[in-house]
């Protein structure tokens, strides 16, 4: 029999085994994602897009990221309300 190290459990695991067995159930807890952690990300965007942040960026007053900021949270909250009604 095989000795079973993280390696050979992830292996397991990807190839559809059940793993269960190595872990105590009993004392788990779920852990809840923080809703306002942050996370930085690299965007890779056409030229006239990234041009026309620019444009809403001076016309405002404020930096390109808070441009982009403010774009991403107002398609999430239209794609929140369009998935709940």
């Amino acid at each position: 029999m095989t000795e079973t190290t993280s390696d050979t459990l992830i292996e397991r695991f990807d190839a559809g085994e059940d793993v269960l067995d190595y872990f105590d159930e009993s004392t788990a807890e779920r852990e809840e994602p923080d809703p306002n952690e942050t996370r930085q990300i690299s965007l890779t965007l056409p030229s006239w897009l990234i041009e026309a942040y620019d444009a809403e960026a001076r016309r405002r007053g404020i930096a390109r990221k808070a441009v982009i900021n403010t774009a991403l949270v107002e398609w999430a909250d239209n794609l929140r309300a369009r998935l709940s009604a």
